[in-house]
């Protein structure tokens, strides 16, 4: 179950709940889906060029704005949410621009007994997105724009703490000129799921988020042959082999992981260091981790917000004791902050025990 509604990461405090849709209402929602993809199919791909450019234009006009509302459900800081909203339109933008061009017929080389032979890119009609809420615009647009721009239909579920911006942004698309159908902001319950995938209109499905997640939805679309690309969790390093510059490497790294909270699936999980400089490196990221300024999402000067709820953020500081009585050493951070919200002090650690939960994880 699926509990739709904005509760303030910065605050602690929920200002805002959504209705799920019902089982009931789910056959109408792909009907409206199915009929709005049979035009949206038919329309030249220059108009519906047109309207990604569109979009991409209110994308930027609204940066602000959009912004403000991710930075309340899920705590990104502004500065970053702008960085964000402007990345989506510029992938708006470039869809619009490139992708007809890609969309034409691609020659193949000559095959015995054929006078011609290519690759015709077409729909295949309704999709279903399943989307994380740490980047609640830019993944929803990287699925969405290019099935928008080759004449699918998208029903999206995005992350149940993210339902203003997700209504937010098919707003944005009706308003650039998309016929309303095209793409629903689809407030759909977790275990609603396979009540959409099993109509036969819908032909496909995106999830990014946890590998539970994804076995989840690959059964399923295994169970009714649709289908299917998944991007599941990373566990990224970064690997320190050579620098001219210690301290400059180390802030950068550390920039790296603390944005967005560390909430993101290709931030440096782990850094190796190579023995001349491990000493140095360890000193310089403890200064640059200090250096970290933890605030509320709408302090232009933060670059940590807080974490996208009490429960993300309990578990992580949890993890850290764990880690140190597993062995680790804390150099500092790591602690809940005595503050109303649900921010934490980002933590240097080291010595992890490789066989150690933090160390497999």
């Amino acid at each position: 179950m699926s509990t739709f509604a904005v509760t303030n990461p910065n605050t602690g405090r929920t200002e805002e709940t959504f209705d799920s849709v019902t089982e009931e209402q789910i056959p109408a929602l792909i009907d409206a889906a199915d009929q709005a993809y049979q035009s949206w199919k038919a329309t030249p791909v220059e108009k519906r060029a047109a309207v990604l450019s569109a979009a991409a234009e209110l994308f930027d006009s609204r940066a602000e704005e959009l912004a403000a509302i991710i930075g309340s459900e899920m705590g990104k800081p502004h500065k970053q949410g702008v960085t964000e909203v402007k990345k989506v339109a510029f992938t708006f933008r470039w869809f619009a621009e490139n992708g007809p061009g890609y969309l034409e017929p691609t020659k193949l080389p000559e095959a015995e007994g054929a006078e011609e032979t290519y690759v015709k890119h077409d729909p295949i009609g309704v999709l279903l997105g399943i989307m994380p809420w740490n980047f609640p615009y830019n993944q929803i647009a990287r699925f969405a724009v290019p099935n928008l721009l080759v004449g699918n239909a998208v029903m999206m579920k995005q992350a149940a703490i993210c339902p203003r911006s997700s209504q937010a942004f098919q707003d944005i698309l009706e308003e650039a000129g998309l016929p309303e159908g095209v793409y629903t902001n689809l407030y759909l319950n977790s275990s609603d799921a396979e009540k959409v995938l099993q109509d036969f209109r819908v032909k496909g499905v995106s999830l990014t988020g946890s590998e539970a997640a994804g076995a989840s939805v690959a059964s399923l679309a295994a169970k009714y042959l649709k289908k299917s690309v998944l991007e599941l969790g990373g566990n990224d390093p970064a690997v320190v082999l050579d620098t001219d510059d210690v301290n400059e490497l180390a802030k950068t790294l550390v920039t790296l992981r603390t944005a967005n909270a560390g909430q993101v699936c290709t931030s440096p999980k782990r850094l190796i260091v190579v023995e001349d400089l491990y000493e140095d490196f360890v000193a310089a990221a403890k200064s640059a981790v200090e250096a970290v300024k933890v605030g509320p999402a709408d302090d232009p000067d933060t670059d940590m917000g807080p974490l996208s709820s009490e429960d993300a953020r309990d578990e992580v500081v949890e993890r850290i004791e764990q880690a140190v009585k597993d062995g680790a050493t804390l150099h500092t951070g790591g602690q809940k902050l005595d503050r109303d919200g649900w921010f934490m002090s980002p933590a240097l650690l080291t010595d992890i025990d490789l066989d150690s939960d933090l160390g497999r994880n």
